[in-house]
């Protein structure tokens, strides 16, 4: 009986992994603005930061819900140009010059708060004049955190952006209009950026 017991409780896993899996699918294949960006050519308008997949190729990984720090971790820089190679069930593939290919991850809980391409077009720019013009209008304490990956008092939003990215979709909905971005820098470990009135950082608390 036990082993029975073992096999019902594996195949409910097993349904509860393939409904996911499919309703991931449904939502990157119904997208019509994701798949009109398939090969299509964009730069990004962020850092975004990339790790290692061990055995698995492509072998370097990016995701949405955009871990900050980790002890492998590698950084695709502002203004880099990424082609979108393949689509799939869960995953956009992008190809660089400088990393090769990426893998590009959307958690299921991002994709409970936005769209893929809506998602996407937060971070890469059709043209690299308006990074780059994004970029000239940082303040030097924007600009120094920018070109390291970091994020320090006294700098604004738009610095915070370009240096680490976005918060998750499903932790800060609105990151323009709200004075609190919520990360991770791994799984299960938080940072909190904090604002003030004026839009400027104020502190970072972990």
């Amino acid at each position: 009986m036990h082993w029975q017991r073992l096999l019902y409780l594996l195949l409910l896993s097993s349904l509860a992994l393939f409904g996911c899996a499919t309703k991931e699918s449904r939502i990157m294949n119904s997208d019509a603005g994701l798949q009109s960006m398939f090969g299509k050519t964009y730069y990004t308008k962020a850092n975004i930061f990339i790790a290692p997949i061990p055995d698995r190729l492509p072998a370097l990984r990016a995701t949405s819900v955009n871990y900050i720090q980790n002890k492998d971790r590698q950084t695709i820089p502002w203004g880099t140009k990424v082609t979108i190679k393949k689509i799939s069930s869960a995953s956009v593939y992008l190809t660089t010059a400088s990393h090769g290919d990426i893998e590009y991850k959307f958690s299921g809980r991002t994709l409970q708060y936005s769209d893929p391409s809506v998602h996407l077009s937060r971070l890469l720019a059709a043209d690299l004049q308006s990074v780059k013009a994004a970029y000239d209008s940082l303040s030097l304490v924007d600009k120094t955190n920018v070109n390291a990956g970091m994020v320090q008092k006294g700098m604004s939003k738009l610095g915070v952006f370009m240096a680490i990215g976005y918060p998750p979709e499903f932790t800060t909905r609105d990151p323009d209009k709200l004075d609190e971005w919520l990360y991770w820098n791994r799984p299960r470990n938080k940072v909190l950026v904090l604002f003030d009135e004026k839009g400027t950082v104020e502190r970072v608390a972990e």
